[in-house]
């Protein structure tokens, strides 16, 4: 495989030579997305652009050094809702280059922006929300519309460190085991999933949502936007279950519904 290396202020890109004029063009072609009145809407007409995109997993886990991994045709939910993040600030913003483009996923993917190993990598939604906070980027919604508190121990990475080549390292295993105690140590709060259509009319297209889980030691199994649709909130979001970028069949209240370890939602709104 030829293997093409660009330097990024914020770390190194890692692409192949045939991917990267690819990605490339579709960088250029959503970096003229015209911007909504709010970065929300903007935010909601940039993740519709990738409707249809193919859903595969774990497109970050390379083998080798921590870099920078730009995949456009290929996205989770997680990279979906990175990239969306960084598209929206380089339209907002105005600076619209394939180099800010690669500033911005970084100032989402990674710790202060800085690609510095394994550990570096926001591994939790929670820790990617409170980074957004202290970049003044975005507001959690849940405490103010009368959500609930959360708490939920956050553990799922040390205690399955199988799962994880990467944590074999020593170092990155402590380091993400500091971030899994610095995150416990926060007030969370959360909307039940039985209040969600109670609460729907104040959520906003572009409105990000973590959907909260049953599951021990995670604090969100799935994450995507808010879209409005026909006066209802749906989920927009690259789909375990159909296999691609969509928008939710079914309003946001009824898809929770339906899927059982799905506890409720954390939202947060882009401030920017």
């Amino acid at each position: 495989m030829i293997t093409f290396w660009k330097t990024a202020v914020l770390g190194l890109l890692v692409l192949t030579l045939n991917s990267f004029s690819k990605d490339e063009e579709l960088i250029t072609q959503k970096l003229h997305i015209p911007k909504g009145v709010t970065a929300g809407e903007t935010a909601g007409r940039i993740a519709l652009s990738f409707q249809n995109t193919p859903y595969v997993a774990r497109t970050l886990e390379l083998p080798g050094e921590e870099k920078l991994v730009i995949n456009l045709h290929e996205l989770d939910c997680t990279t979906f809702v990175e990239n969306v993040l960084a598209f929206t600030r380089s339209v907002q913003t105005d600076r619209l280059t394939i180099e800010q483009f690669q500033k911005n996923l970084a100032h989402y993917r990674y710790y202060q922006g800085q690609v510095n190993g394994y550990g570096s990598r926001l591994h939790y939604f929670s820790s990617f929300l409170q980074q957004l906070q202290t970049y003044g980027e975005a507001k959690l919604m849940a405490e103010e519309w009368g959500g609930e508190a959360y708490h939920k121990p956050i553990h799922f990475m040390t205690q399955h460190r199988n799962l994880y080549v990467q944590l074999a390292d020593e170092k990155a295993f402590k380091l993400v085991e500091k971030i899994e105690n610095e995150l416990n140590a926060v007030n969370n709060y959360y909307i039940p999933k039985n209040k969600i259509a109670v609460l729907e009319s104040k959520m906003q297209t572009g409105d990000v949502i973590g959907i909260t889980t049953a599951k021990a030691g995670l604090d969100v199994s799935h994450e995507g936007f808010a879209y409005r649709r026909n006066g209802r909130i749906h989920l927009l979001h690259a789909s375990t279950d159909q296999k691609k970028v969509v928008v939710s069949s079914e309003p946001l209240a009824d898809y929770l519904a339906r899927h059982r370890d799905q506890t409720g939602i954390i939202v947060a709104r882009l401030s920017y």
